[in-house]
């Protein structure tokens, strides 16, 4: 049973770690002056699509190889984030947790639960990782570290501009960066994180669908990741995904007395 669901857990682990977003510095070059204007209108479309939220809560399936399984990803913005695994008849398998301070695991098929304060974790995630961040990139938009997109916010980005595309790139925490590559209506179609100038994270959003404000949101996205925390690459789809706006959202870190309490390296080592 634990060799079967491995690859799951690995998935719910990525998504943690994929936030690997570091401090955004101010030392991007200034765009060339002729192309300013034009950038400046993508720019403008991008902000436009910035979703307005107090909770979003996204169903999907998520596919690795052969293995497939439904999801739920709740969210409060700024606040709380869960996703829970239900690959069995609608049965909760795998959650994470995340709150502004504590992140908790549960792996209900061992019956064991890690819950420990974000601080203590820090050497398992990239520096800078936040909620914000993560609900970004889960909902397809651009952003800024711990910063919202707004028009003064314009210059912290280095352009590049194809004849159907046009990258946002910002540097991060000098040997990192996190490009973004969107269409000329500002829908975004990717999201890389380097280091060394070395892809290690990608999600490709290869499938749009308007939600209920008709602003076009991820319907599937491929994720590819060469992080070496996690020792392997690995490759899933996330489609059919769907959102909801505002919908109640309760934030639920109660724990069943009947899981074991393990450190989260000794979760980790069932599936590492």
């Amino acid at each position: 049973m634990k060799i079967r669901y491995k690859h799951i857990y690995i998935l719910l682990l990525l998504i943690v770690f994929l936030v690997s977003s570091c401090r955004t510095t101010d030392e991007i070059s200034i765009p060339e002056q002729e192309t300013k204007k034009s950038e400046l209108l993508i720019f403008e479309k991008i902000i436009e699509q910035q979703p307005q939220f107090s909770t979003a809560t996204t169903k999907c399936n998520v596919a690795i190889d052969k293995l497939s399984s439904k999801a739920q990803i709740k969210m409060i913005n700024g606040e709380y984030i869960q996703i829970s695994l239900t690959p069995l008849l609608g049965i909760e398998v795998f959650r994470i947790t995340m709150t502004q301070d504590s992140i908790y695991v549960i792996d209900k098929i061992n019956s064991q639960v890690a819950e420990e304060p974000l601080a203590s974790v820090k050497k398992y995630l990239p520096q800078g990782v936040g909620i914000k961040e993560l609900q970004k990139i889960i909902l397809g938009v651009p952003f800024l570290v711990a910063d919202t997109l707004t028009n003064n916010k314009y210059k912290k980005f280095e352009w590049n501009r194809t004849p159907e595309t046009v990258q946002m790139q910002s540097v991060l925490d000098k040997s990192a960066s996190i490009i973004f590559s969107n269409n000329l209506e500002g829908v975004l179609q990717s999201t890389t994180i380097e280091y060394n100038t070395k892809p290690i994270v990608e999600f490709q959003y290869t499938s749009h669908k308007p939600d209920a404000q008709a602003q076009l949101r991820p319907s599937q996205i491929k994720v590819w990741s060469n992080i070496p925390q996690l020792g392997m690459p690995i490759s899933a789809t996330i489609n059919g995904m769907s959102v909801e706006w505002n919908k109640r959202v309760v934030k639920d870190t109660k724990i069943s007395s009947r899981y074991k309490r393990v450190s989260l390296s000794q979760l980790l080592g069932n599936y590492f």
